[in-house]
C-alpha cells in the first residue's frame, strides 16, 4: 500500500485512507464493487484493486482537468 500512496501524493492527488478492518459499510461498499484485495482506490466511477501507475496518472490527468479526486481504501492505516 505504501507504493500505491506514493504514486498518489507524487501527482498530487488528494485521497483520503479508508481501514476497511474498521469501517464495515466501506468494505461492503467495495466488496459490492467487485474488489476481493486491498488497497482499493475509488475515483469517481472508476475503481481499481492493486498498485496501478498507469491508472494513478489517468487520476491525475482527471483531477487536473477538474473531475474526481480517488480516494484510497486499504485493510491498514498508511505507515507513519
Amino acid at each position: 500500500m505504501h507504493c500505491h500512496l506514493q504514486g498518489l501524493t507524487k501527482h498530487g492527488l488528494d485521497y483520503e485512507v479508508v481501514d476497511l478492518s474498521r469501517d464495515e459499510q466501506a468494505l461492503r461498499t467495495v466488496t459490492a464493487m467487485g474488489h476481493l484485495q486491498a488497497p482499493v482506490v475509488v475515483d469517481g466511477d472508476e475503481s481499481w484493486s492493486g498498485f496501478r501507475p498507469d491508472l494513478i496518472k489517468q487520476a491525475a490527468v482527471r483531477s487536473a482537468a477538474g473531475r474526481a479526486s480517488p480516494c484510497a481504501s486499504s485493510t491498514s492505516p498508511p505507515p507513519p
